[in-house]
């Protein structure tokens, strides 16, 4: 129980430090040099406070990689190389990955390592000679629930009744290395689901806006693209 709560803990932590990073370009030369590769080398998530299992949990993120591929894929500054190229790459595999297991750990998507950039940039920097990279991006999402009291007639709490609405949420950051192991860009977005579910006495059926994570990801990948635009300019 005691390990059960400190992973509570971190993963809030967490979540409260990546909302505070908002969006900074550190260099925006190298994220609009024509031509240039990035690669997606970990896509995490935790989607436990939605009442996942942790085998739900992640066949979700799972679910979600190719998500998170595709609408980054769209941007105009760099160009994408797939997660089959980086997952099968033989410099990837020599990446120590860090321990996924538990309720409320963070998952990576299959075939994606959890890892600290800092502790594998010569491995990163082989990875990026092996596929021709000019940078990587690491992408972690935190789903849980936001949730609203009920009122009568948008004034008054419902007596003895401890009930209201909530949506799904989702926290989404992504962070940019260049071939130097240098963080260039990284940007913290959030988005919510537009059905929420009857919450009665602080338990609500979030089962039923599972279908929409995809569109909260996807909304929170154009948003960060969004930002990237407004920071380093449109390129045609």
């Amino acid at each position: 129980m005691k390990k059960q709560l400190a992973s509570i803990w971190l993963a809030l932590v967490a979540l409260v430090f990546v909302s505070g990073c908002a969006t900074n370009v550190y260099n925006k030369e190298e994220l609009s040099k024509p031509g240039s590769r990035f690669a997606i080398v970990s896509f995490g998530g935790l989607t436990s406070g939605l009442g996942m299992s942790e085998s739900e949990d992640l066949k979700m993120i799972t679910a979600l990689d190719n998500v998170v591929y595709k609408e980054l894929g769209q941007s105009k500054h760099f160009r994408l190389v797939t997660p089959s190229a980086v997952k099968a790459s033989r410099t990837y595999a020599l990446i120590k990955g860090e321990p996924t297991d538990g309720m409320y750990t963070l998952k990576v998507a299959r075939g994606y390592k959890k890892f600290d950039p800092r502790k594998e940039a010569d491995n990163l920097a082989k990875l990026m000679d092996e596929l021709h990279l000019d940078g990587v991006l690491l992408v972690t999402a935190y789903y849980g629930k936001k949730e609203r009291s009920a009122f009568v007639s948008g004034l008054v709490k419902l007596p003895f009744v401890s009930g209201g609405v909530a949506n799904g949420h989702v926290t989404y950051t992504v962070v940019a290395y260049n071939r130097k192991n240098e963080v260039i860009w990284q940007d913290s977005v959030e988005a919510t689901t537009q059905e929420s579910a009857i919450m009665v006495m602080g338990i609500a059926n979030m089962a039923k806006i599972y279908p929409q994570l995809v569109d909260i990801t996807q909304e929170a990948s154009r948003m960060v693209l969004k930002d990237l635009d407004a920071n380093v300019g449109k390129s045609g």
